[in-house]
């Protein structure tokens, strides 16, 4: 079994993401759960800022 999560393949100016492209992080929102809240991945590239709810399976 593996766990996966998807995730965005290119930021919004068309740069690929992957390994050394890209910083992801977890944004905990106003309430601080880390239950609830979205995965931020970073265009090394532009610096541009993508919020993302995971969408997570078991594979």
């Amino acid at each position: 079994m593996l766990w996966t999560e998807d995730a965005p393949t290119h930021c919004p100016y068309g740069h690929e993401l992957g390994p050394d492209r890209v910083l992801v992080g977890w944004d905990a929102g106003r309430s601080g759960s880390l239950d609830h809240g979205h995965r931020v991945h970073i265009c090394r590239q532009c610096g541009t800022i993508m919020s993302w709810t995971p969408i997570s399976r078991l594979e």
